[in-house]
């Protein structure tokens, strides 16, 4: 299995685990997949899979506290870098209180 089946695949069983009705349809429902797409979004080429792979076994470790608002928090902090990240990547960060031109 490549690192890219596992990113998809990690994902894919955390959505299912929730057990959130809607959210698992709006993931399945997803055309982007985007954190499973590592070869097709320019974005996540700049992540390293060993980092990724850190930033995972992060929010397992959260996971095995069994502190839900504690996991909760770590997985909002993961979405939310990696959506900054994806920002940065294409020039759409704020500058100024100004959106930036796509580089």
């Amino acid at each position: 299995m490549s690192e890219r089946d596992c990113d998809f695949d990690f994902h894919r069983v955390i959505v299912q685990a929730t057990q959130h009705t809607r959210l698992i349809r709006a993931y399945n429902m997803s055309q982007i997949r985007v954190l499973g797409r590592r070869d097709q979004y320019h974005y996540l080429r700049t992540v390293s899979p060993t980092a990724t792979s850190r930033m995972h076994l992060k929010l397992v470790e959260v996971i095995a506290l069994g502190n839900g608002s504690k996991a909760e928090k770590a997985f909002f902090e993961h979405v939310d870098n990696a959506m900054k990240g994806y920002l940065r990547t294409y020039g759409l960060t704020k500058v100024d209180g100004r959106k930036s031109e796509p580089s």
